[in-house]
């Protein structure tokens, strides 16, 4: 049986489906979306198929039908008409200065000015809306505009707020022409991966619907777990055994790793980031995909500077307004970490109107953790290589000895001042612990209740656990004795893995780990 052809990167509809790549059909939701509105806003994090989404919709006002063929919208759709359309597409560009911004604006413009004409107009704006009022007089129909990655510029500037704020008049114009030009539009939609709001790029645009939590379109982009097992069955089975996996076993490592984003307070089907699990079924390797180095160095800056333990990341709260909008002079690492997908939502209380949110899966908080720690731990990347290989090796092998070895000689080449910015010392040892084990790929977590408390720190390795209690000054037997009384392990005792209790003595003179013990069992 011929593999499938996965359309890892493939953005064009037109590729995708000419060049026969397996499609997951989201046409019946397209069709939903252009009946039932004429302006709309979808955030969604980046490779999630926004880039996709909007070339589905400009193959369909193209009248395309052929592309269509054996879609849910063929069903549907009868008159197949051809409507002028407007794609702009700002995300594969640089912006370091206003220039910037406008150079790629006005090329669109040229581009489309040679086709609907243009009139001696001097700004953007104006040139705009005179494409638009040309191209539905010339056509006699009204006009479809598609706006990609709308916030890129944005995004790129926001540790700087004079750039940032020159974009965003620009952005106010510019985007202000849907309102002023609605007579001559037939469909507008804008993707990003945030939405600015107060006084900002959207504030005139009282018709924009913003779907980005709307329950009806929540899986418009990303993939389901039906789906996956829809369109993905044959593969997946394929890929059970080249791992020598169970079926179910894979389903479930799948799950741990890819899925997780949630979009809307109601616990509908998590989603998959479409391009990790496409990369992951295509590999037939559970790799991590979606992350690349690019870790804004400003926002690990802002973590830094408001002291935030790294740990707090994983149990943010916020309100809605806080989680739709972000305001241009916003200073929340935490707001932007969730508009960029790095968290997602994991809960939400009907009677406080609050969302719990978190990182979405394994790959994105093993990445996280692992792309920032160097940064914020001020280490040299090759010395935190170092000891993120070591933490790997001894964890596997249950050396715990050697584990604790190598935050000994780890801990005292971090920065003093680092350790004097902190207010909670004892959160502090535990938060570069924490940060250290799960950028090194384990499943970790801290605060973990049992009956009676909470522990510091739980790892947990594919045969083993790790309970690890932390004490300031203090011998590390009332740690283990900690432990055992208040029943931390008592929850693994039916995994069949093999089990440590860990105290750990905290030296604050030396800054450094003083003494350990363990216990198996």
């Amino acid at each position: 049986m011929a593999r499938k052809k996965f359309p890892i990167g493939v953005q064009s509809f037109d590729v995708l489906r000419s060049e026969d790549y397996v499609y997951v059909d989201k046409t019946a939701l397209v069709y939903d979306i252009i009946k039932d509105g004429r302006i709309y806003f979808l955030s969604r994090p980046r490779r999630f198929g926004k880039s996709l989404l909007l070339s589905t919709f400009e193959a369909y006002f193209k009248g395309k039908k052929e592309l269509f063929s054996g879609l849910a919208i063929g069903e549907k759709e009868t008159e197949w008409l051809e409507y002028p359309v407007l794609r702009l597409d700002l995300n594969p560009q640089r912006y370091e200065t206003v220039e910037d911004l406008e150079d790629i604006l006005n090329s669109h413009l040229l581009e489309w000015e040679k086709i609907y004409g243009r009139e001696e107009d001097t700004t953007l704006s104006r040139r705009f809306y005179n494409v638009i009022k040309h191209a539905c007089e010339q056509t006699g129909r009204q006009v479809v505009v598609l706006v990609d990655e709308y916030d890129k510029p944005l995004q790129l500037t926001l540790h700087d707020p004079e750039l940032l704020n020159s974009y965003r008049r620009i952005f106010k114009g510019f985007y202000g022409v849907f309102m002023s030009a609605g007579e001559y539009l037939k469909f507008v939609f804008l993707t990003g991966v945030s939405k600015f709001g107060k006084v900002s790029v959207f504030s005139d645009l009282n018709n924009l619907k913003d779907i980005s939590m709307d329950d009806r379109y929540i899986s418009v982009c990303g993939i389901t777990e039906t789906e996956m097992r829809r369109y993905f069955d044959d593969d997946l089975h394929q890929m059970a055994e080249k791992l020598e996996m169970t079926f179910d076993g894979l389903c479930q490592r799948l799950k741990e790793k890819y899925d997780g984003y949630q979009f809307n307070k109601r616990k509908i089907e998590g989603l998959y980031n479409p391009f990790s699990l496409l990369s992951a079924i295509d590999s037939m390797e559970l790799n991590d995909f979606w992350f690349n180095t690019g870790t804004p160095t400003f926002l690990v800056e802002m973590l830094k500077r408001d002291n935030y333990n790294m740990i707090d990341v994983e149990k943010t709260e916020m309100t809605l307004s806080e989680l739709s909008n972000i305001s241009v002079d916003s200073n929340d690492p935490i707001q932007i970490l969730y508009q960029t997908g790095y968290l997602t939502i994991k809960g939400y209380d009907s009677e406080t109107g609050i969302y719990t949110l978190g990182f979405p899966n394994e790959e994105v908080k093993n990445g996280f953790y692992k792309n920032l720690a160097p940064i914020y731990i001020q280490k040299s990347d090759r010395t935190y290589q170092e000891t993120s290989i070591s933490i790997k090796k001894t964890l596997v092998r249950n050396d715990i000895d050697g584990f604790m070895t190598t935050l000994v000689d780890f801990l005292p080449e971090i920065s003093y001042i680092f350790h004097d910015n902190q207010r909670y010392p004892e959160r502090h040892f535990q938060e570069i612990i924490y940060i250290l084990i799960v950028a090194a790929g384990f499943t970790a977590r801290v605060e973990e209740m049992s009956p009676k408390g909470r522990s510091d720190i739980v790892v947990e390795t594919r045969t083993s656990v790790f309970v690890i209690e932390l004490k300031m000054n203090r011998p590390p037997e009332k740690a283990l004795r900690q432990i055992d009384e208040k029943l931390y392990m008592e929850r693994y005792r039916r995994t069949g893995k093999s089990l440590y209790s860990v105290g750990v003595e905290v030296d604050m003179e030396k800054r450094n780990i003083g003494s350990w013990e363990v216990i198996k069992g």
